[in-house]
């Protein structure tokens, strides 16, 4: 797994969320793309050993930490949350596509992806407003939750492990 590949997949995704979310519609790729890390570190732990351990899970819940620490950072938030949430992420991801729980399969990436994501908020949502003096729910929220959910299930589904051969 080439560090530089994803560190440029990174800052790519960064900043099409960044450019896309104030023009057309809310994006949150990171979640796609810790998810994708978790996919791939579980694939090339596998395949490198025979079975992924927990290296894969550690190596994905680091990556999750470190994109959620750049997130609070560029955001301006609450440091903390989006380390919790994406770290959660990827720790998960390498977990569930690890083939010892589940194949891959469209349906599978997707409905992986949508619980993924639908997690990711549970968990900014609830550090916010157990930490953060004012409430964020509200119906702009829910559709941003919503539009998000639908289009990392899309992006569950088209982006297959074996597709882009990243790991």
């Amino acid at each position: 797994m080439n560090p530089l590949f994803w560190a440029l997949l990174t800052g790519l995704a960064f900043v099409v969320q960044t450019v896309v979310s104030t023009v057309l519609i809310p994006l949150n790729l990171t979640v796609v793309l810790v998810a994708l890390f978790g996919r791939a570190s579980a694939h090339h732990y596998t395949e490198q050993h025979g079975f992924s351990g927990v290296r894969a899970e550690y190596a994905a819940a680091g990556f999750g930490l470190f994109v959620g620490l750049f997130e609070d950072l560029i955001s301006g938030a609450l440091v903390g949350s989006g380390m919790l949430s994406k770290g959660l992420t990827g720790f998960l991801s390498a977990m569930i596509f690890s083939d010892v729980l589940f194949r891959w399969t469209p349906v599978f990436g997707a409905a992986a992806m949508i619980a993924l994501t639908g997690l990711d908020w549970l968990c900014l949502l609830g550090v916010r407003a157990f930490f953060a003096p004012s409430p964020l729910m509200s119906g702009a929220t829910m559709q941003a939750v919503v539009l998000q959910v639908v289009l990392s299930g899309i992006l569950g589904m088209a982006l297959r492990p074996g597709r882009l051969r990243i790991a």
